[in-house]
């Protein structure tokens, strides 16, 4: 019989994976006996698909296809072959129930187009998936079959394997079975060689073929049974068994795994791993193999020496004298790992990261053993290049699979390779001896016995001939030449050996500060980390410890009493041109400050801070590939201070100028305590707009920055900054950096369109907004530093210049929920929302924006003109921010009282950038055309304060204390806080009278309900609260519980639902609009472990002895699709006897955004997947909502009674 496939990928092109599922699902009708033709037809559309199947159908007995079967791609398959003969589609309930039955199991949801999948042609028979949605589907005639199969490898084998392929086989009288026989560690060609006198028979027909790191001996045998099929093969199974002896490891085994797994079972013997440098990659392989966690005891990785010293008792003297990477560490990790999990094997896997002499790039160790035995593998792979990564784990992996394999198998007895454990744990080693060290490169470590090579080989001796004198001779004088030349960089170099010796020192200190080889000194202070007592010993001035994961950068952080004095001082607090990173004098790291700066020395062989130039796509021999690259690689910073652990994400990397004679200065190292929310997101904003590489990162809210600061040298004084953000929690490092892409046009200083050309990109506010402290710091001085590039004399100002604050652009925000509302006081918003936070003005340009040229210095003429149109386009920018300017704060309770004019502005700062003063020329003629930033024209003071009252008061808590304050100014600033002033008008409108009724539902019945207050709000804000004042929603003549969140699900939610009380005029209401706007759906990943640890604490389940895909099960959902019951590893109730809701899942369990909610499970990354719609409790009036309604025509009463259903506005 002969086969013929075609492939219907979707959209247009066939994946990688329908390719490889094309190959496997060949290989089985080969197999069974089918002859599969070569030519794999590939068809995208519906006629196309017609005329193969046709044309197919003329020369072949079996036309099979694979994909168009799915949702995605509407059924495409089986409908043109259904149309191509005439058959209707028909419903099949078994598929039906198959389909459902699978979304019960695995959680996935049962989605509207999923009942389509059960539909098929009729007359043709239907095979439901065992591991999928979508059915395989066979229409036959006497002697031809149409095959239907999805594109994916294991799903289409399953639908095989379920019957398809013994019902296509069965039209042939002959029986064929194959039986694979997988082996490892010998090549291909010695696996032919040694079955040589098998290979020419053809019943059983023999073939082989490469897998990977495997060879694979295929066994074809034919009878008129599948019994009398099999037994033919059997002969010579054995007989190739006798042959390869150990290297053939398993018959008809999916993989090495699989048969180590099986092995295990059936001698009933438990694995405990432990891994370093291979990223769990053991682990998870055996987990994700089926019955693998039946035999898995225990896992850690131990990635760190102290990881290996805390987690499994490694000595730190072990680890000091042969490193992490060593035989003696993995025979101690190995055992350490059996004997804490009781298991009957430990396998511990060690991979070398290159960070030191001990450790390369390529070099592994592998230990497996028992109670009393232990063997031991050292593998080199590849040539030590970073590339190379992939190719050593597979290695790696493989090779201690089958150390397992080989282990267990020799059971009881020893395997042949291994030696005593006792003699190994007092330090014997084997992996010296003859067959104990693969290579797989050729290459070999450096050995012992250099320097007698050296001598013999360099050093004049009595023995050697005259003419071998002669070269000696002539050697050691150019040898001493060369020396002499070179003396007057050797200091360089020794200052460069010097730091890198103590850093490394450093380095040992911290992480070994709690292993107890250093002594804490008694004035250690109590609240401190213990592991930085012994960098406390030599240097009382530590607060932390910063490094770039996987890189050189690991250095302790210290604090002077100014910017200047570890300038030029080291660690040890000795001169040093590298000096030492340290915290700008007035962070304080306990509090700890909003942002955390430090300065660090740009050194050219990368020490200190010089490793941040990888980030630089401007920088020599760097390049934008490679620095997007490395970034994409190193997206993460750790700097744990004296009192905590943290990891922070990398927002911005930017390119800035130190003085103002090069153009306005970005203030970034005064930026150290935000004033405000909108201070801190507009901040992010300038940073943004700013950054050379777009990174994907956001700044909310709360958010804590770290600010990385060294010189660079595209211009004279320039500045390189590195800014992040601290992790939240419940965020992966991993899953950072991947879509980041270069800023084809990143606002650059003044000075650098002078010297490169182009111009700012247009449309942006472009004016700092920084809040300085008034103990404001001039920019640090760290120049590169380097022998032939002398240090450049500049003179500087004591203080940076003064900035101008930018109009707050966009803060829709919500106000924090209350604990734990009671059922009829629920609060009036939810947790503040990525949806509606404070957002960065829109980076819109007039004209398409092009790409930042790579820097060419300009001839003279051309930057003449340059700085001409550059001043141009600056000053227009200027000028545009500064008719953007923000009121001054105002408290909640002002008081009148006389001022002059010279009084009154004496602090504000016009638009020319200078401070009001007065001025020969009478004031009204010299300001008559300046905008304050108060936004209005500057008139002459009436000497009265022209803050604005209503003459209506209300009180309301703030951050604990209980205020009254006019109604104008309250209810303005908490709109400015919940929307900010972008907020179409009619939502502003909306707002303010949501905001004055629900105080006043308050306090009429004699509460304050806490709000949130913004410092000011803007004019337009103002204005819009102006006229709508005093109007309240009223139900039934009274003030309604008017509560209001960020973005809804689709639907808003009941408050009976939410919080059990019932109001009539809070139930489920339509609200589409909100799945158009920025973060209404939002994907939340967290870590299996991160999620166990919460259930455990939470709801008091094990999860381990669960499936993930079963932990979290939803029952119900309530209005507006929001999640009712669910089922934690089988329970409905929490430790605390709380039900199990939505709710209690989003506020008191895992911190979601909605109580709308998927959850997903995700084996690749061991992580779940939390995929929320919308942001808030859901009750009431939706902010986002409110907003599009009115961009669609909607007034603010038409917004309000649309929301709180049976009111009305008055």
């Amino acid at each position: 019989m002969v086969a013929e496939l075609i492939l219907v990928p979707h959209p247009t092109e066939a994946s990688e994976g329908a390719k490889a599922c094309a190959r496997s699902v060949a290989r089985a009708l080969s197999g069974a006996g089918i002859k599969v033709r070569e030519q794999i037809s590939i068809c995208s559309g519906r006629g196309d698909l017609q005329k193969a199947v046709a044309a197919a159908l003329e020369r072949s007995n079996i036309v099979l296809t694979l994909g168009g079967l799915d949702r995605e791609s509407g059924g495409l398959t089986k409908t043109a072959i259904a149309q191509g003969l005439g058959l209707p589609l028909e419903n099949h309930p078994d598929c039906y129930k198959a389909i459902q039955e699978y979304c019960r199991r695995t959680g996935e949801a049962f989605l509207p187009g999923d009942a389509a999948l059960a539909q098929i042609p009729k007359g043709a028979q239907a095979f439901p998936s065992p591991v999928g949605k979508v059915p395989g589907i066979v229409i036959s005639s006497v002697s031809q079959h149409i095959v239907m199969l999805p594109d994916v490898e294991r799903e289409a084998l399953a639908l095989l394997r379920e019957g398809i392929l013994a019902l296509i086989s069965g039209a042939h009288p002959e029986v064929t079975v194959t039986r694979t026989l997988r082996t490892y560690g010998v090549s291909e060609d010695m696996v032919r060689r040694t079955l040589a006198e098998l290979m020419s028979a053809q019943n059983p027909k023999i073939s082989i073929e490469q897998e990977g790191s495997e060879v694979l001996v295929r066994v074809t045998g034919k009878g008129t049974s599948h019994q009398q099929a099999a037994a033919t093969c059997t002969p010579a199974l054995r007989r190739m068994v006798e042959l390869l002896g150990d290297a053939a490891y398993g018959l008809d085994v999916e993989s090495l795994q699989a048969a180590v797994v099986d092995k295990l079972r059936k001698k009933n013997l438990g694995l405990a791993v432990a891994e370093s440098g291979s990223g769990g990659m053991l682990t998870r392989v055996l987990s994700e193999t089926e019955n693998g966690t039946d035999v898995l005891r225990y896992t850690v990785a131990v990635d760190t020496d102290r990881t290996k010293w805390e987690k499994l008792g490694v000595p730190y003297r072990l680890l000091k004298k042969h490193g992490g990477c060593s035989e003696q560490a993995a025979v101690f990790m190995a055992n350490a790992a059996r004997k804490k999990s009781q298991a009957e094997i430990g396998v511990a896997l060690t991979v070398g990261q290159g960070y030191d002499r001990k450790n390369p790039l390529g070099l592994v160790y592998i230990a497996v053993c028992d109670q009393s035995s232990v063997y031991v593998k050292k593998l080199i792979v590849g040539e030590g290049h970073p590339e190379e990564q992939d190719l050593v784990l597979d290695a790696a992996l493989s090779r201690a699979l089958n150390m397992v394999r080989l282990f267990v198998d020799y059971l009881p007895d020893h395997y042949m390779g291994a030696i005593p454990l006792e003699e190994a744990l007092d330090g014997r080693t084997v992996t010296d001896l003859p067959g104990q060290e693969d290579s797989l490169s050729g290459r070999t470590l450096p050995k012992v016995g250099f320097w007698r090579k050296l001598g013999r080989n360099f050093i004049i001796r009595k023995a050697d001939r005259p003419g071998v004198k002669v070269k000696k001779a002539i050697f050691i004088l150019a040898l001493l030449v060369f020396l002499g030349s070179a003396g007057y960089v050797g200091k360089y170099y020794y200052d460069a050996w010097a730091a890198r010796e103590l850093a490394s020192k450093l380095r040992d200190m911290y992480t070994y500060g709690e292993m107890g080889d250093y002594e804490i000194p008694k004035d250690f202070p109590k609240d401190y980390q213990k592991k930085f007592g012994a960098l406390y010993a030599v240097n009382r001035d530590v607060v932390g410890f910063l490094s770039v994961p996987d890189t050189q950068m690991a250095y302790p952080v210290v604090q002077g009493p100014d910017n200047e004095y570890y300038l030029r001082k080291n660690f040890k607090q000795e001169y040093s041109e590298y000096g030492v990173p340290f915290l700008d004098y007035r962070v304080d790291v306990k509090k700890p400050s909003d942002n955390l700066v430090i300065y660090g020395h740009n050194m050219k062989d990368n020490q200190i801070f010089g490793e941040l130039m990888n980030y630089n796509i401007y920088a020599k021999n760097v390049g934008k590939d490679a620095a997007l690259a490395y970034f994409k690689a190193h997206p993460i910073i750790d700097f744990s201070t004296v009192y905590q652990d943290n990891s922070y994400a990398i927002f911005a990397i930017i390119i800035t100028n130190a003085y103002e004679n090069q153009g306005h200065v970005f203030d970034y190292h005064n930026f150290i305590d935000a004033a405000s929310d909108a201070d801190l997101l507009n901040y992010a904003y300038q940073l943004q707009i700013r950054s050379i590489i777009d990174t994907g990162v956001e700044i909310e809210p709360g958010d804590k920055l770290l600010t990385l600061s060294t010189c660079t040298y595209e211009f004279s004084d320039a500045r390189f900054v590195v800014v992040a953000r601290q992790l939240r929690e419940g965020e992966n490092p991993d899953d950072f950096g991947k879509d980041a892409q270069i800023n084809p046009q990143p606002l650059m200083p003044d000075i650098w369109y002078q010297l490169y050309g182009g111009s700012p990109p247009t449309g942006l506010d472009a004016r700092s907004s920084v809040v300085t402290s008034p103990t404001a710091a001039p920019p640090v001085d760290l120049l590169e530093l380097f022998p032939d590039e002398p240090e450049e004399e500049t003179t500087r100002p004591e203080t940076p210049p003064e900035e101008e604050e930018s109009e707050e652009e966009s803060k829709p925000s919500s106000q924090p929920e209350s604990s734990e509302p009671s059922q009829s006081e629920p609060p009036a918003s939810s947790q503040p929302s990525q949806g509606s936070q404070p957002q960065a003005p829109a980076l819109q340009t007039q004209q398409a924006s092009e790409p930042l040229p790579t820097p060419q210095p300009l001839t003279q003429t051309q930057q003449q003109a340059s700085q001409s149109s550059a001043a141009q386009q600056v000053s227009q920018s200027q000028a545009a921010a500064s008719s953007q300017q923000s009121a001054p704060s105002t408290s909640s309770q002002q008081t009148k009282k006389t001022q002059s004019i010279e009084d009154k502005y004496a602090n504000y700062v016009l638009d020319d950038g200078s401070a009001w003063k007065k001025s020969s020329q009478s004031v009204e003629d010299k300001y008559a055309d300046y905008v304050l930033d108060d936004g209005s024209t500057w008139k002459k003071s009436t000497g009265e304060n022209d803050i604005e009252y209503s003459g209506d008061e209300l009180t309301v808590t703030v951050n604990g204390s209980r205020i009254t304050g006019d109604a104008l100014d309250l209810v303005s600033r908490a709109v400015q806080n919940e929307m900010g002033s972008s907020f179409h008008v009619e939502a502003l409108k909306a707002q303010a009278v949501a905001t004055y009724t629900y105080i006043t539902y308050y306090n009429r019945n004699g509460s304050a309900p806490a709000v949130l207050l913004a410092s000011k709000a803007d004019t337009r804000v103002v204005n819009a609260v102006k006229e709508v004042l005093g109007e309240m929603i009223l139900y039934k003549g009274k003030p309604a519980l008017t509560t209001y969140y960020a973005i809804s699900a689709g639907s808003t939610a009941s408050s009976k639902d939410v919080w059990g009380g019932h109001y009539p005029y809070l139930v489920s209401v339509d609200s589409d609009v909100d799945t158009e706007v920025s973060g209404y759906k939002v994907t939340k990943a967290m870590s299996r472990s991160q999620v166990a640890s919460l259930l455990e604490r939470h709801i008091g389940v094990d999860p381990d002895d669960w499936d993930p895909e079963e932990w979290f099960e939803i029952l119900t959902h309530v209005d507006g699709g929001y999640v009712g019951n669910v089922k934690i590893c089988g329970r409905s109730t929490a430790a605390n006897g709380a039900r199990i809701t939505g709710r209690y899942v989003r506020e008191n369990l895992l911190g979601l955004r909605s109580a709308c909610f998927e959850v997903e499970y995700d084996w690749n990354k061991d992580r779940f997947l939390f995929i929320t719609y919308g942001y808030g409790h859901g009750v009431g009036m939706s902010q986002q909502g409110a907003n599009q309604y009115a961009k669609d025509g909607w007034d603010y009463v038409d917004i309000l009674t649309h929301y709180y259903p049976g009111t009305e506005v008055g």
